[in-house]
């Protein structure tokens, strides 16, 4: 019984550190887009 609960405990976690690392590489690519885009308007605006 408690080899199960840890069993389902320790991948319930793991699917948490899955799902946690997948939304935060999602938030880095969309944050590393929209800054590329920033940077690139501010040098046409600068010429």
């Amino acid at each position: 019984m408690l080899d199960i609960l840890a069993l389902t405990a320790g991948l319930i976690l793991l699917g948490l550190a899955l799902v946690l690392g997948i939304v935060v590489f999602g938030l880095g690519a969309i944050w590393a887009a929209m800054r590329s885009s920033q940077i690139s308007r501010q040098e046409e605006g600068s010429r």
